[in-house]
């Protein structure tokens, strides 16, 4: 905020007896309006919202129940980039109109060192549940994937993957 002072003449009368007044004006942003809250990066929500974390995915991750479809897809973002695992295993419906008929293991690389590896595949499945352009009904899909595998402590962990989607 920036103060100005100035002096000011209280009119022709008061000019002519040599009295002056002086006047602090504030120059605040918005002629009057409050300054707007600026939400730090620490505590700002990670789904955009503008929110505090506090105020906005928080309570669902704390056991509160999304009220719309917006809320749950927002606090999906936010549990990910939190690394809210369980949270995310929690809202995530359970598939039962995918089934899975074949695997074939295609190759098996080793990785940069001996805690890291690839493994390619093909699966084959029928999603009778699809819907919109992707829809096959009950007809056979299949994909391939170079899936990446990471040893940590001992245990294998599945990291990502790359897919190729056959028709």
């Amino acid at each position: 905020m920036q103060v100005l002072a100035g002096t000011i003449t209280a009119g022709a009368g008061a000019a002519a007896a040599g009295s002056r007044q002086h006047l602090a004006v504030q120059a605040g942003g918005g002629f009057g309006k409050p300054a707007e809250k600026k939400i730090s990066k620490q505590k700002a929500c990670p789904c955009g919202s503008g929110l505090e974390y506090k105020d906005c995915c928080q309570p669902y991750h704390a056991g509160g129940l999304p009220g719309t479809p917006e809320q749950l897809m927002r606090s999906r973002y936010s549990g990910y980039v939190k690394g809210l695992w369980q949270y995310i295993d929690d809202v995530l419906a359970t598939i039962d109109k995918l089934g899975f008929e074949r695997l074939k293991v295609l190759s098996v690389e080793p990785g940069k060192d001996e805690d890291e590896g690839f493994v390619t595949f093909q699966a084959w499945f029928k999603n009778r549940g699809q819907l919109g352009q992707r829809a096959q009904g009950w007809h056979t899909q299949t994909f391939v994937e170079r899936s990446r595998f990471l040893r940590e402590d001992g245990k294998w962990l599945y990291v990502d993957g790359e897919q190729d989607w056959k028709r």
